[in-house]
């Protein structure tokens, strides 16, 4: 604090002077902090770092995931469009011969197996029942997972 002078008895109040050098002092002390310190900086770019790291991995997870939906979307629609030839057939007893059997199909520089199978369930003389199981199994690259669709059909 300040020098203070004794008047007849009273102490007097801090000369002006002193007041002065304590506001100073004091404001000082509040503007040398105007930046951040190198802790502060290392923390904020270790929180960006992890951040940006957590993205990208999010990302990559994020575009396999598409990639694998895409491609079987794909097999679906193959599968699909196998059953579509199969049920407009123009001969019913022609199916198994047409139909079965596997293919390689390249689509989107992607090669699909797609694999038919026709099973004829009975039509036999004295069978009251004559049906066709048609089913399409597509394998997309990469292990997307098979695509299976089946259709029954009796004669048309």
């Amino acid at each position: 604090m300040g020098t203070r002078r004794i008047l007849s008895g009273r102490v007097a109040a801090p000369a002006i002077g002193d007041r002065v050098h304590q506001t100073v002092r004091r404001a000082s002390r509040h503007t040398l902090r105007a930046g951040m310190t190198l802790i502060e900086v290392m923390v904020a770019l270790v929180i960006l770092a992890g951040s940006l790291m957590a993205m990208g991995n999010f990302m990559g997870k994020y575009s396999h995931a598409t990639k694998l939906a895409e491609l079987r979307a794909h097999a679906l629609d193959l599968a699909t469009d196998r059953i579509d030839s199969v049920r407009h057939a123009s001969l019913y007893t022609s199916v198994p011969a047409t139909y079965a059997g596997t293919q390689s199909i390249s689509l989107d520089s992607s090669t699909y197996t797609r694999t038919t199978i026709v099973n004829h369930v009975g039509g036999g003389v004295g069978d009251s029942l004559d049906v066709m199981l048609v089913t399409v199994k597509v394998t997309p690259p990469d292990s997307a997972g098979t695509v299976s669709k089946t259709i029954a059909f009796g004669p048309f």
